[in-house]
């Protein structure tokens, strides 16, 4: 096979269009732009990535999709220090299923003083229906809770921008699923809001603290992010006391949520519903997860490269290809 005949590379919206990305059978590969400077702070990289955002978005409305997470907030207080346009959109699952996490975006609003539009859906209603399926399909998502993302970016009227996450390592301390030292980068599934805005012609950003190449590497020079030998210690026992540390490394301002402590995806409740309904606790994965992992892939090793030219990246490829 000629190298230069491959064509299996994703552009991921992002400045330049930096990053890309490839799923051979269960292996990625993540190629990363390089520095194109001297690097920043990561919060002043953040609000050069808020700029670019809304320079690209031509005039259209940026809107933030706003969980109470705290990649969330720092997006947020991001853009507001960047003195730029912007709204903000907030998803309510009906009979209060993510309110333990909507209430928290919320307070945020309350606290700058921003009124942020509501969209409500029946979720459960949503899963039970086609358009799950449709959804999932027209962005090749094997997550159900990113399904839903997708979904709302669909709804917003202008620019959707999602928070995402900050490249870093970590040991088992922090996350405890992970071999120690291991570095914790955005699977395929993580990068269906791209796909699916590609598809139907429009922009919008997944993964905001992704969106240029110098503020990835702003966390990993600036924060403790690469350097998970210093986790290891009395204050530092949960991965959000790990993600508030190195936000504050990046200068990043955020408040106190206690609520927060505990919320994982936002979906909790929603999968104690189908557990419930089908009395059985992983009633969820089995109806939703697994079959799109079946038909999407599921990544099970991450390979991350720094970009170089589309030749060296198509023998990658088929390297990865041919590894059994």
């Amino acid at each position: 096979m000629n190298p230069d005949s491959l064509n299996s590379f994703e552009s991921v919206y992002s400045h330049q269009e930096h990053l890309l990305v490839s799923l051979t059978g269960t292996r990625q590969l993540l190629c990363l732009g390089t520095p194109t400077r001297p690097l920043n702070t990561p919060f002043d990289e953040a609000v050069l990535a808020a700029h670019l955002i809304y320079q690209r978005a031509n005039s259209k409305e940026v809107v933030l999709c706003l969980s109470g997470g705290l990649d969330s907030e720092c997006m947020l207080t991001t853009f507001i220090a960047a003195n730029i346009p912007f709204k903000v959109c907030i998803l309510d699952f009906e009979n209060n299923l993510n309110a333990h996490d909507t209430n928290t975006a919320k307070e945020i609003c309350r606290r700058h003083q921003i009124i942020p539009e509501i969209k409500t859906i029946d979720i459960i209603d949503f899963y039970e229906s086609p358009r799950f399926l449709e959804y999932a399909k027209a962005s090749s998502c094997s997550s159900p809770q990113v399904v839903v993302h997708c979904y709302l970016a669909d709804q917003i009227n202008g620019v959707p921008v999602f928070g995402g996450d900050f490249f870093y390592f970590h040991n088992e301390l922090v996350y405890f699923n992970k071999p120690p030292n291991s570095i914790q980068l955005p699977h395929y599934k993580d990068f269906a809001i791209d796909r699916f805005l590609r598809r139907h012609g429009r922009f919008g950003v997944g993964h905001f603290l992704n969106y240029t190449s110098e503020l990835i590497h702003s966390f990993l020079q600036y924060t403790r992010a690469a350097r998970s030998h210093t986790y290891d210690n009395s204050s530092i026992t949960t991965r959000y006391d790990f993600k508030q540390a190195i936000y504050r490394d990046g200068g990043f301002q955020f408040a106190q949520y206690p609520e927060r402590t505990f919320k994982q995806t936002g979906f909790e409740k929603v999968k104690d519903v189908f557990a419930e309904k089908n009395k059985d606790g992983w009633a969820y994965e089995k109806l939703y997860r697994y079959p799109l992992e079946q038909l999407y892939g599921k990544t099970e090793k991450v390979f991350l490269v720094l970009k170089k030219d589309n030749h060296f990246m198509a023998k990658l490829l088929k390297e990865m290809a041919d590894v059994k």
